[in-house]
């Protein structure tokens, strides 16, 4: 018997005073081995009285293994229980029934929110309006056929500002090979969205009005004559430049003539449709794609002078 800090006699003594107390009693108890190497054995002690003797029954298990493996996994739970919580991944699981089940720590920080409020589907409510019905389809229907899945959306974060992630899932087998659900983890990519925002504002707007420069203009137009082979309407397109525009500039400086530039962009935007665009071609010119009008040329024709004049 290993010395465990009590003489093995005295502690055996102690725990069948135990037994004959209780008439059973349970403990674990290190052997050694011939080798040396230690064995830990789960002990079981019965007092049994039999025709007026008081006899102790006892039964050892060897436990090492059993022991060992759950310590293992006892080690293994903690090593996932430290990577899932302590990384910058917001990680989620979900069952058969594609309800998600588990949240980490820092998902929970995220939102602000505790597990029972986003257990089952409850943390649809913080993905915005305008992203869930394609953020929900993605999700039911990779979840269906089995595969993974990558799209991005926007969360509500615990301060109640949306934030852009990106949520990666993938399905879940168990060691059988049997499908048991989805795993996904989540990155916040708001910093990259407002860069590449940045840049799209740069690479398809005039940086001083903020209107559709030539390259967006060209593309708007060409959708806009798409849609119209599609509905049937007219279309139109108008030019536009101010008078006198080099006078201002020489006489008050450039600033003046960017300020009147930028106020004559809002005047333009106020005087169409969301379904029109108004582009700045270059210097003091603008032009205007009118769409959707009518399906009368006539009529057309008079709608669009109207928003001319």
């Amino acid at each position: 018997l290993q010395d465990d800090g009590e003489a093995s006699a005295t502690k055996a003594q102690r725990m069948m005073s135990i037994a004959r107390q209780q008439g059973r009693h349970e403990f674990e108890w290190t052997l050694q081995r011939a080798d040396g190497s230690a064995m830990v054995t789960a002990v079981t002690l019965l007092s049994i009285d039999h025709e007026g003797r008081s006899i102790m029954y006892c039964v050892w298990r060897d436990i090492t293994e059993k022991q060992a493996a759950e310590k293992a996994l006892h080690e293994s739970e903690q090593l996932y229980r430290d990577v899932t919580n302590n990384g910058q991944a917001l990680i989620w699981l979900a069952g058969l029934d594609k309800s998600c089940f588990y949240f980490n720590q820092p998902w929970l920080r995220f939102t602000g929110r505790t597990l029972a409020q986003e257990y089952g589907n409850g943390w649809t409510e913080g993905v915005h309006p305008d992203d869930l019905e394609r953020c929900f389809s993605t999700y039911v229907q990779a979840f269906e056929q089995r595969e993974r899945f990558s799209m991005v959306y926007r969360l509500r974060r615990h301060d109640g500002a949306y934030r852009w992630i990106l949520d990666d899932g993938a399905p879940r087998y168990d060691m059988d090979g049997a499908f048991v659900g989805y795993v996904g983890h989540c990155l916040d990519i708001h910093a990259q969205k407002e860069i590449e925002e940045q840049v799209r504002l740069v690479a398809f707007h005039d940086p001083l009005t903020k209107l559709p420069n030539r390259r967006l203009l060209m593309d708007r137009l060409h959708q806009t004559m798409a849609a119209s082979k599609r509905s049937g309407c007219h279309g139109a397109l108008i030019f536009l430049d101010l008078d006198n525009f080099k006078p201002l500039n020489d006489k008050f400086g450039h600033e003046a003539g960017d300020a009147l530039l930028v106020e004559v962009a809002q005047r333009l935007t106020s005087c169409v449709r969301e379904v029109d665009t108004v582009a700045r071609f270059g210097g003091d010119e603008f032009v205007i794609v009118l769409g959707e009008l009518h399906e009368s040329k006539v009529e057309s024709v008079s709608q669009a002078a109207i928003i001319a004049e």
